[in-house]
């Protein structure tokens, strides 16, 4: 099973989307909290399933983590990578501390990790941050009309840890605070 790093969203603010996946599961959707069984984050990086480097991601990580500062997430509303199915999120405002914590992430998994395949569509030239609502959507229109409207917007987050996750399902493996 693959690993993920991810930035997690703090409590309460994960609340919102846990809210949201929660209504997107009244309509009939398969929403990411049930698919994925894990808060609410934006994935940095996705990795090959390497039991043997795990202590080693995880020590990059602790190291990285606590170099950072938290981050604050602006949610804008809803984005979507075409399928079929297409994935249904939330896309942040892409604010220069979240690239940037992100590109800094990429570099020292390579420097430390130079073996390692991070996968192309995490990598920072082709970086598109964002909140996972709804994996497999056959219907977008259908997830997107579920959305809070109006003044609902924008949701504002604070994320302060870096966790090292497996996945389907979930299982966070470390987990760190930033700073």
């Amino acid at each position: 099973m693959p690993l993920a790093v991810t930035l997690r969203i703090d409590d309460p603010d994960a609340a919102s989307v846990t809210a949201i996946w929660e209504t997107l599961l009244g309509q009939g959707l398969e929403a990411t909290r049930r698919n994925f069984a894990y808060a609410p984050h934006l994935t940095l990086a996705i990795l090959p399933d390497a039991p043997e480097e795990e202590e080693a991601i995880a020590a990059t990580l602790a190291g990285f983590a606590a170099r950072c500062t938290p981050v604050d997430v602006t949610l804008t509303g809803p984005g979507l990578f075409p399928g079929p199915p297409a994935v249904v999120y939330l896309a942040p405002v892409p604010r220069r501390d979240l690239l940037d914590l992100h590109r800094n992430l990429d570099t020292a998994l390579a420097a430390r990790h130079p073996g390692l395949a991070r996968a192309g569509h995490y990598r920072p030239d082709a970086f598109v941050p964002h909140v996972t609502l709804c994996e497999a959507a056959e219907d977008p229109a259908v997830a997107v009309s579920a959305l809070p409207a109006g003044d609902a917007w924008p949701l504002r987050l604070r994320a302060s840890r870096l966790e090292l996750v497996r996945f389907h399902p979930a299982q966070v493996i470390a987990s760190f605070a930033m700073g």
